[in-house]
Parts: C-alpha cells; structure tokens; sequence
C-alpha cells in the first residue's frame, strides 16, 4: 500500500508534463517507442531476417520538438546477405502547437539491393494547422529538399555518360 500514493503521483506529475501533444502518439516531453523482429528458417530455405524499429521524440512543449523515426532491415539467405538496409526520417518543429509553424526535415537511407551506398535529402518547410479540435486533427505543410544519392556500382558503370552510350552500341571507337 506505501507504493500507491508514490504511483499516483508520479501519473500526476506524468500528466502534467504532458501538457499537448504534437500528434495522437506523442503526449510527453521524451518518448521512445523500439521494437525488434527476427526470423531464422532452416529447411528447404535458410533464412535469417532481422527487423528494428526505434523511434523518439524530445523537446520543450514551447519551442523545440525533435522527432526520430528509424527501421532496419537485414537478410540473409543460405549465409549470403540479400538485404541490409536503414531509413531514417527526422524532423525538427519549432512551435509547433502554433497555427502556422517551420520545420527541417532530414531523411537517410541505404539500399542493398538496388545498391544504393547512401541516400540523403534535407529541407525546410511549414505546416498550418487548418483544424485542431478535440477529436480531429488536419495540417498542410509545404516543403522544399535537396537530394543526394551515392550508388554502388562497378567500375564499367562509372563510366561517364558518353562512353557508356558508345559501349551499348557495340564498343568505344579505336584509335
């Protein structure tokens, strides 16, 4: 019985820190929400296949809000890697429980199937919130990014434009 009083009030304390919310899942100052999935199959097919997902996010309810969303993927099959992959969304608010509010975006991304060593964008943009009620919630945001990809290719491949032309048509002139 001496543990309720302590649990009631922190859950007091708990609500208060948690003055509003950015959307319907973040209701607190810090939040980190992780999960991980794996697969191991052996017979006719041997697969192994491993899943994360860890997201947060953090900051003032007044000024700042950052917010992090993550996932993995590797597989493999017969010990030969098919996939190892990471996406990365992050964002950054300032005040964004006004009407009209700014935000920096930036995403990362590897790809091992379309051999894709690293893909980056970054940006800005504004979110107006046309509705904000207790039960329904719309925003439109209007963003600008710049974009970025570093390809994993062999050496034939990193030939450049004209040469590659001239190597589909049936070889590079002589002499």
């Amino acid at each position: 019985m001496k543990r309720l009083p302590a649990a009631i009030a922190a859950a007091i304390l708990f609500v208060n820190a948690a003055t509003a919310q950015l959307n319907e899942s973040d209701t607190s100052l810090f939040q980190l929400r992780a999960n991980i999935n794996d697969n191991y199959q052996k017979g006719n097919v041997e697969v192994l296949s491993i899943r994360s997902k860890p997201e947060f996010s953090t900051g003032s309810v007044k000024q700042f809000v950052f917010k992090s969303q993550n996932s993995s993927l590797y597989q493999s099959y017969y010990s030969k890697e098919a996939d190892n992959d990471i996406f990365s969304r992050n964002f950054l608010y300032y005040q964004p429980f006004k009407k009209v509010y700014p935000f920096a975006i930036g995403y990362v991304s590897t790809n091992y199937r379309r051999k894709i060593d690293v893909r980056y964008f970054f940006g800005g943009g504004v979110t107006l919130q046309v509705v904000n009620s207790y039960k329904n919630v719309m925003k439109l945001s209007a963003n600008t990014v710049y974009e970025k990809t570093k390809l994993r290719l062999p050496p034939l491949m990193k030939l450049n434009t004209m040469e590659a032309i001239l190597l589909n048509c049936g070889g590079l002139p002589q002499g």
